[in-house]
C-alpha cells in the first residue's frame, strides 16, 4: 500500500511494487509489477538496475552484463551444392568443412574416410569450390537474458497483460488491466552469475503527465513549470478547480511563454542552447497543492498568488 503519485516532466524513479510471484520450476522466475505513476505518462526512457543504465532488445531483454550471460554452442550443419547459410553467426577460426569419401570399397560396411573441404566464410555464409556439399562443423556465441523488462503507459485503453495472463492464470486476468496506471513488469530467471547478490533495483527516467497547453489547445508532454502549476490547479488530487479563467490563461500563457525563451549556455567553449525554465515533480496523491505551488513557482524564478478567486 503505498500513495498514488502525480508525476511531471523528466524524472528518474521507482515505484510501488504491487504484484510479485514466482512460477517455474523451483519457483525459478520471479515476477513483479512497479508502479510509476497514477496517470498516463508520455514515454519510459531509459531502465536503471543498480543505478546503471541498461537496454532492451524488441522483447525486452536486458542486454549488459552480468545479466545476459554469453556461452560458446557447438553446431553440425550438412549441405548439398557449393554453399550453405548457417543458422548462427560462427566463431570464423572454428569453421570446419569436411566431407565423407569411400575408400573404395563397394561392400556393405564398407570404411568411409573424413577430407577436409577448403572454404570461404562471409558473416554466416560458408562456400566451398565446388557443388559436392558437405557438413559444417562450428562454435558459436550463444547469450541468455536473465531479466526481461516491458513497460505500461497507463492509457484508459490498456489491456492485461498476456504473458502475465499465462504465468500467473488465477492471479491475473484479462480485467487486471491496470487502466490509470503506468507501470512496469520485470521478470527475473533465477542466476547465481547474474545475480550474485540478489535482485537489483529498478528505476527508470520516464517522461511524465501530458500537459494541456493554452498557447495550442493541445495536450503533450512538457517541461515547462507555467503549464505544470495549470494542471495542478486542475487536478483532481491537488487544488480540484473545475475550470481555468480566461485571465488566468493568459497570466499562464505569459509565464510559459518565458520559461520557453531560448537561452545559450557556454560550457567549456561548447555553447549549448535550451530553455530558459524547465522543471520536474513527483507528487503523491494528498501533499500539499501550495507546496507544489511554491516549488514550480521557484523552478521559473516567479512567485504566485491567490487573490479575487484567481
Amino acid at each position: 500500500i503505498a500513495s498514488r503519485e502525480l508525476v511531471m516532466g523528466r524524472v528518474r524513479k521507482g515505484g510501488a511494487i504491487f504484484f510479485k510471484g514466482s512460477v517455474g520450476a523451483n519457483n525459478s522466475k520471479f515476477v513483479m509489477c512497479i508502479a510509476l505513476a497514477a496517470h498516463e505518462i508520455d514515454a519510459v526512457e531509459t531502465i536503471y538496475l543498480n543505478d546503471v543504465p541498461v537496454t532492451l532488445d524488441g522483447s525486452g531483454y536486458v542486454q549488459e552484463e552480468p545479466y545476459r550471460i554469453a556461452r560458446l554452442e557447438s553446431a553440425q550443419e550438412s549441405f548439398a551444392g557449393s554453399s550453405i547459410v548457417l543458422a548462427h553467426v560462427p566463431e570464423a577460426a572454428s569453421v570446419v568443412v569436411t566431407r565423407q569419401t569411400n575408400t573404395g570399397s563397394t561392400e556393405p560396411g564398407a570404411q568411409y574416410d573424413s577430407e577436409i573441404i577448403a572454404h570461404t566464410l562471409a558473416g554466416s555464409t560458408v562456400t566451398i569450390g565446388d557443388s559436392l556439399g558437405g557438413i559444417v562443423s562450428y562454435q558459436y556465441t550463444a547469450a541468455t537474458s536473465k531479466v526481461k523488462i516491458r513497460s505500461y503507459l497507463g492509457t484508459s485503453t490498456q489491456t492485461a497483460d498476456a504473458t502475465l495472463i499465462s504465468l500467473f492464470p488465477t492471479l491475473w486476468t484479462s480485467a487486471h488491466r491496470a487502466r490509470g496506471v503506468a507501470y512496469l513488469i520485470c521478470e527475473f530467471d533465477y542466476d547465481e552469475t547474474a545475480f550474485p547478490s540478489g535482485l537489483p533495483n529498478v528505476s527508470a527516467i520516464i517522461r511524465g503527465a501530458k500537459l494541456y497547453d493554452p498557447r495550442t489547445a493541445t495536450t503533450v508532454w512538457s517541461e515547462n513549470p507555467a503549464l505544470m502549476v495549470r494542471h495542478v490547479l486542475t487536478h483532481p488530487q491537488f487544488v480540484k478547480r473545475a475550470s481555468i479563467t480566461a485571465a488566468e490563461d493568459a497570466r499562464i500563457t505569459a509565464a510559459a511563454n518565458v520559461c520557453a525563451t531560448t537561452a545559450v549556455y557556454t560550457v567549456y567553449g561548447w555553447p549549448s542552447a535550451r530553455a530558459l525554465y524547465t522543471a520536474s515533480i513527483v507528487l503523491p496523491f494528498g501533499a500539499s497543492a501550495r507546496d507544489a505551488l511554491d516549488d514550480l513557482a521557484q523552478a521559473m524564478a516567479g512567485q504566485w498568488a491567490y487573490s479575487g478567486g484567481e
